[in-house]
């Protein structure tokens, strides 16, 4: 195993950070394109993790009634 020094260890963590933050705004571009779906994580983030356990939505006409 390679010794670094602390330096070099800041420096690539750095740069490890900066190149998360690109692949992370390149993967949104992608996603936001449609050429890659949503993964699933991420849809249960944005709902809230409710899965099986919202309410079931009414149904027939007079669920539309105002």
């Amino acid at each position: 195993m390679a010794n670094h020094s602390t330096q070099e260890i800041e420096e690539l963590t750095r740069q490890l950070k900066e190149k998360t933050e690109e692949i992370r705004a390149i993967y949104s571009k992608l996603v936001e394109a449609g050429a890659v779906p949503i993964p699933d994580d991420i849809l249960d983030t944005i709902v809230g993790g409710l899965e099986g356990t919202a309410a079931p939505l009414p149904t027939g006409s007079a669920a539309f009634v105002r």
